[in-house]
């Protein structure tokens, strides 16, 4: 047996170092080297004599479907024991020289089923730590950045509270952006970030409709911007939109006196709805305040909109337009605090906007509580009632008016144009009410309508109902003073004639 065999077999049977030693591509051929470990100082080409690197590889390429390769790497663990394929890079840590792996990349079977479902990590060493995976693309092309569970295209888990997710960094330049664009089928939808608005090095954070063209929100100094770029306030709406804001299904703002105590709320307005988006039947719209210091009072619901429209004040379920409930002071109206706006009263109008009467102050300094109709009536059951008047007193009365009969609400001020003789017509009765059988006596209104209409009221189908009896001393006043004139011209003409007939008599004597 020759030298060199011998010492070929000891260099297979050990872990050798080739020191400073050249071999061209035929003198290393196919099963020169049994199983081990070999180093080499110098470059090592694989098909090809010169290589630029400490391994040089040239060669046809291989393919696997979309992937082609000069080189393979293999990993023999069982296939359901989660076999992994990888390369680790080392670099010298110390001037020893130790070296130390710092990093590679695996690609490794993703399950212990007989698949070939794989994926593809990056790794990476922390100082004092292991080397750790950093970075995994899974079999479906989802990408993983501190996570190895992808439930979408990127996943990014950061697990320490000191460092940021997601850094998107703005060139300094004058035009520099940083956004995020999301596309449909190739076409640009949204922007997000700093800044699509078409202002370049801007500190606002901007969501952009590239169908509108249109900045849709704007977040800038603290202040949030729908509609509008430049918000002067926490929250500003621009011009022209329909719907300033919308939530579905359930949603609240809550608003704080001092928002470093998160639960001593001054204010709450929860929207409520129905979690059947087929079924909105419990839709409604809830105001809550809190009555105390939190958490020694809970908040109290004090207003309700429900899906009705109907609102209710102390209960939560209106039954009207306008419900409310208390215990005291339900409703208080107060007028103004100087002249003709110290008035306090509530206005009734039409669908047409034309008003129909009002309740409460008829104006500044009257005493008097007003119920009062502009045109036609109060009717109260199927009483037309006219106005209805209370005195100071508490006595209950109805008429044309109550007690203003000032000038200063007159005007056309002239003679009585009724005929006053007629009152001689009007037949006073007695007779007894149907209901309670009680005798009371009075004119009857039908009779008295074909005499004065003007003193009858009529119910909502155009009846006689009531008689107007406060204006009956007008016409009999009147009447009293035209009685007055003809007894006062007759007693002149009796004094006359008793002056004439005397005269007479002493002629005759």
């Amino acid at each position: 047996m020759k030298l060199s065999t011998i010492l070929l077999a000891a260099v297979l049977a050990t872990t050798v170092t080739l020191a400073a030693v050249s071999h061209t591509a035929t003198q290393i051929t196919p099963g020169q080297f049994a199983n081990g470990s070999y180093s080499f100082q110098q470059n090592v080409g694989i098909g090809t004599s010169t290589p630029g690197a400490r391994l040089g590889v040239l060669g046809a390429k291989t393919s696997d479907a979309s992937m082609s390769y000069e080189m393979t790497v293999w990993d023999s663990t069982a296939y359901n024991s989660n076999p992994v394929a990888g390369i680790l890079f080392l670099t010298k840590v110390d001037s020893v020289p130790n070296y130390a792996g710092m990093g590679g990349i695996s690609v490794g079977k993703s399950s212990t089923g007989a698949d070939t479902a794989s994926y593809l990590a990056l790794h990476t060493r922390a100082a004092g730590g292991n080397v750790a995976e950093r970075l995994r693309v899974d079999s479906s092309g989802n990408v993983g950045i501190g996570a190895t569970t992808l439930g979408g295209r990127l996943v990014v888990n950061n697990s320490a509270a000191s460092q940021v997710g997601i850094v998107i960094n703005r060139n300094s330049n004058s035009n520099g952006y940083a956004n995020i664009r999301f596309d449909t089928g190739g076409d640009s939808k949204f922007y997000v970030g700093l800044d699509k608005d078409l202002t370049p090095n801007s500190d606002k954070l901007s969501f952009y409709e590239v169908a509108s063209g249109l900045t849709i929100m704007t977040i800038v100094d603290g202040k949030v911007g729908i509609g509008t770029v430049s918000p002067g306030n926490k929250m500003s709406f621009g011009a022209g939109i329909a719907s300033n804001l919308s939530m579905k299904d359930q949603g609240s703002f809550n608003f704080y006196i001092d928002p470093s105590v998160p639960y001593q709320r001054d204010f709450d307005m929860i929207a409520q709805g129905d979690t059947d988006l087929n079924n909105y039947g419990g839709a409604q719209i809830r105001f809550f305040t809190t009555p105390g210091d939190y958490p020694n009072v809970a908040a109290i619901q004090r207003m309700v909109i429900d899906r009705n429209g109907y609102v209710g004040i102390g209960t939560t379920s209106p039954n009207a337009p306008l419900e409310v409930k208390g215990s005291d002071h339900i409703l208080r109206l107060t007028g103004g605090s100087t002249g003709a706006s110290n008035v306090a009263y509530m206005t009734f109008y039409d669908s047409g906007g034309t008003r129909k009467g009002y309740i409460g102050d008829a104006s500044a300094g009257d005493s008097n509580m007003y119920l009062i109709a502009d045109a036609g009536a109060i009717v109260i059951g199927n009483l037309n009632l006219g106005y209805v008047c209370s005195s100071s007193a508490g006595v209950l009365s109805y008429g044309s008016s109550c007690t203003t009969s000032s000038i200063r609400y007159k005007k056309n001020i002239r003679n009585l144009e009724l005929d006053s003789s007629k009152v001689f017509q009007l037949k006073p009765v007695s007779f007894d009410w149907k209901e309670t059988n009680k005798t009371d006596f009075g004119l009857i209104a039908e009779d008295v309508e074909r005499i004065y209409p003007q003193l009858i009221s009529y119910n909502k189908d155009g009846q006689p109902e009531a008689m107007r009896y406060d204006v009956m001393s007008v016409l009999l006043l009147e009447q009293m003073r035209l009685l007055k004139s003809q007894n006062d011209a007759l007693t002149t003409e009796n004094v006359q004639i008793k002056q004439r007939l005397d005269a007479l008599e002493a002629k005759v004597k």
